[in-house]
């Protein structure tokens, strides 16, 4: 059998020397993109941005990039010379961060906005792997606050990010990552100040987002539902949280028929993993959630087979992308202990297969808190698990659950690639992950829960039927989810399209940022 592990992971300093005093490799300088029409107002305008607190002969290599039509400031884009003669530093590299945010048309953005702040980040990891530079240095010609410093280290762990498990012989070799430090030039002293907090707290978010990339990144026989049960006890035993696992018999006895149902296809028994993080000192307005994430470690669709072009069946290992979010943010919770909650991180674990054993189109489920599904559709599996997930979460008296979960293709019809989509009866609750949403860059967007559609649920031979009509899919699926939950504030998001670059092909680690911050700005 094969195993799973984790990729590689690296770290870097961090320091904030002003300006005259860094030496290093390179020098950053992120610039956003002028508003002009005419070529050589664009032109003056970027080099009007330069910051004048740098040595003569950097600026006039910046101007010269410039000057030259090499560096325009489209989001993204990167110009990067050698300096020469005696110099503090070996090259510069001139970082494109896109159109000004409109928060000030007339002086220009305040502050690094969040999407700024995490390009730069991504940028700083491109120079570095393209010069080899091992300490990099980023001036800023606008202010920048603890959030966008925070969005920026992040962004760098991201753009640093490789994945060469599967590879005898990485493209790139075996070489590490050659970041070792970098330095934030002209920080304000009090961001300056904090820089070491923000610095350890993005650190141990990063390495959440890295784990969920991982999990998600992993071949469906490196990760089968036994495996990812054992990742689950790994990830407790380092991050001093307590876990419980839920075996068959364990199952069957909280009468999880939905959970139950998909799972009997396949050869790898049921792992319902249950990981606790209780604050040692807690304060005493303490917030209790619980977090569930789909675990489908593989899809097939069942006897409604996913087959044909665009079925995508090949990419459904990322099937338990909600799982991988949820457990990448109980790393992350679990090195922050925070002081203000206590969090469950919850996932059904299973695959859906195709077998003698396996759950057919017209069979009757019932579900742990007694309602029964009719059926009619066995690729629409996640919401059976998440049924008894849900029930189970409720059970524990929490003020909150949020279930994430790779749900519908519905959602990625109607947000794309790049959004989930957030439904709450709770507009408190909703509010409250929009705003995590926004902090983090985590793309989402609500959708409404019509209590007319949930007519569409209705089954002639049961309570339910585990399918809608033919539009709206996404919002049926969250509307059958409501049925589990009676007493939480809940929410459910479909990250569907979010969990998996399509450009790049490779997972996207989302949803564990969104959940993190979530949760450190909880209160009663």
């Amino acid at each position: 059998m094969s195993s799973y592990k984790e990729s590689d992971r690296f770290t870097f300093k961090v320091a904030s020397p002003s300006v005259s005093e860094f030496t290093g490799d390179v020098l950053v300088i992120p610039f956003y993109k002028p508003a002009d029409k005419k070529e050589e107002d664009m032109k003056n305008s970027l080099k009007a941005a330069i910051p004048t607190e740098l040595s003569e002969a950097i600026k006039d290599a910046a101007a010269y990039l410039i000057e030259s039509g090499e560096f325009s400031g489209n989001a993204m884009s990167r110009s990067t010379t050698l300096l020469s003669g005696p110099s503090p530093v070996r090259r510069i590299s001139l970082l494109g961060l896109g159109p000004s945010p409109k928060k000030d048309p007339e002086n220009g953005p305040k502050d690094v906005e969040v999407k700024s702040a995490g390009r730069i980040g991504k940028m700083i990891s491109m120079v570095s792997k393209d010069t080899k530079a091992a300490s990099v240095g980023v001036v800023f010609s606008f202010p920048i606050s603890n959030a966008g410093l925070s969005q920026c280290i992040l962004g760098v762990y991201d753009g640093a990010y490789d994945d060469v498990r599967y590879r005898k012989v990485p493209e790139k070799g075996n070489d590490p990552f050659p970041l070792l430090s970098l330095s934030l030039l002209g920080l304000p002293p009090a961001i300056s100040e904090d820089l070491s907090f923000v610095h350890s707290l993005s650190s141990y978010i990063a390495s959440g987002v890295s784990l969920a990339k991982d999990l998600v990144g992993s071949p469906p026989n490196y990760k089968n539902p036994l495996q990812l049960a054992a990742a689950a006890k790994t990830i407790a035993a380092e991050n001093n949280l307590d876990i419980t696992i839920l075996e068959q018999k364990d199952c069957e006895e909280r009468c999880m028929g939905g959970y139950l149902g998909v799972q009997q296809g396949s050869m790898y028994p049921p792992q319902f993993v249950h990981m606790t993080y209780k604050p040692s000192s807690p304060s005493s307005d303490v917030v209790k959630v619980a977090l569930v994430g789909k675990g489908l470690t593989f899809d097939s669709g069942g006897y409604n087979l996913k087959a044909g072009a665009g079925s995508m069946i090949e990419l459904m290992k990322f099937d338990m992308g909600g799982c991988a979010a949820v457990f990448g943010a109980a790393k992350s919770i679990g090195q922050l202990r925070p002081t203000n909650v206590e969090v469950h991180f919850i996932s059904a674990i299973c695959e859906n297969m195709i077998s003698e054993k396996a759950m057919r189109p017209g069979d009757i489920l019932v579900t742990s808190n007694g309602k029964t599904i009719e059926v009619l559709n066995t690729d629409a599996e996640g919401r059976l698990t998440l049924a008894d997930a849900l029930v189970y979460a409720d059970k524990l008296e929490v003020d909150y659950i949020i279930d994430l979960a790779t749900l519908t293709g519905a959602a990625i019809v109607a947000l794309g690639d790049k959004m989930a989509a957030l439904y709450s009866p709770d507009n408190n609750l909703r509010g409250k992950i929009e705003a995590a949403a926004r902090r983090t860059d985590e793309g989402i967007w609500s959708l409404p829960l019509p209590i007319e559609y949930k007519d569409l649920l209705k089954s002639t031979q049961a309570d339910l039927k585990n399918i809608g009509g033919r539009g709206g899919g996404s919002i049926t699926a969250a509307l059958f989810l409501q049925e589990f939950v009676e007493k939480a504030k809940w929410a459910h998001i479909d990250m569907a399209g979010p969990v998996w670059d399509g450009a790049t092909n490779k997972p996207t680690g989302y949803g564990v940022k969104l959940l993190t911050d979530f949760i450190l700005n909880l209160q009663k």
